[in-house]
């Protein structure tokens, strides 16, 4: 017998075993036709502030060691260090944004539009496996201050108390540091942010000239990204739920995303419906 459309979709609540991304129509289509994701440079995410909040613990910290290092050999590294910062705002890191929230009220109201909103849930284990062989990090962002103060100094002791042993090194260290520093602060977020609960895949850092960097329309500017192909076969795609976001018309939009998914072959994903009472229109 032929399988209806809505043989896959499903109101039950969903597990906890997914990361979740909210994307829009064109999300969803880019995702489901490619079989990647697109990790944008970090410096032209939303927020403006993405790397300041470490840079500015990590800042004062090395401030006041200045005013206390011991001599000429940790004065020098110190001064290094401080300038090493310079080049976390420039790193060629690249970023795509999770959530542990599969249907959350402020993310259907931060990130999507009315009728043009999908919460896509990727099957984690299954998302590692790929993140491990390319060499990516998949990490979840820390919200709390003191938290942030922890491993931002932590970072520095490890740092000066490697290089009192060698202090001929001092340059290529503080180069290391640099990179080490800019993955530490991709994983600080301001506290008003919380409700995103925030999972992050993260790149090594990528080189501008390299091929696999494109180009897509931005709000201030061209943005460049970096697509992270999950899989060459739609069926094996790690997409295991798509809900359908708050919209006037759910029952049109649930049918068309469950029609769609059964042309990409996409049999192992259900589609849900937003459980929020939200109305957007």
């Amino acid at each position: 017998m032929e399988k209806s459309v809505f043989d896959n979709v499903t109101t039950s609540s969903p597990p906890d075993t997914n990361l979740y991304h909210y994307t829009s129509q064109l999300g969803l289509l880019g995702i489901t036709q490619s079989n990647a994701l697109w990790a944008t440079k970090i410096q032209y995410f939303n927020d403006g502030q993405e790397l300041e909040l470490g840079l500015d613990i990590a800042q004062r910290k090395l401030r006041r060691m200045l005013k206390e290092a011991p001599g000429e050999d940790e004065t020098r590294l110190v001064h290094l260090l401080v300038e090493s910062l310079d080049q976390v705002r420039t790193v060629g890191k690249y970023v795509f944004s999770f959530s542990r929230e599969g249907d959350s009220l402020s993310q259907w109201r931060a990130y999507c539009r009315v009728g043009d909103g999908f919460c896509l849930g990727l099957v984690k284990s299954e998302l590692e496996a790929v993140v491990k062989k390319r060499g990516w990090r998949i990490v979840e962002c820390t919200y709390d201050t003191e938290e942030h103060h922890r491993r931002v100094h932590r970072l520095l002791a490890e740092t000066l108390s490697g290089e009192k042993r060698d202090p001929a090194n001092n340059g290529a260290h503080a180069w290391r540091f640099a990179q080490r520093f800019a993955d530490v602060a991709l994983e600080l977020k301001n506290p008003t942010f919380s409700d995103e609960k925030e999972i992050r895949l993260i790149s090594p850092a990528v080189s501008e000239n390299d091929e696999r960097i494109d180009y897509r329309e931005g709000a201030f500017s061209l943005c460049p990204y970096y697509s992270f192909q999950l899989t060459d076969d739609p069926a094996e795609l790690p997409l295991e739920r798509v809900t359908v976001g708050p919209t006037p018309y759910p029952e049109l939009s649930i049918q068309a995303t469950a029609a769609f998914l059964r042309k990409r072959q996409l049999n192992r994903t259900w589609v849900y419906r937003s459980r929020t009472s939200l109305r957007l229109w």
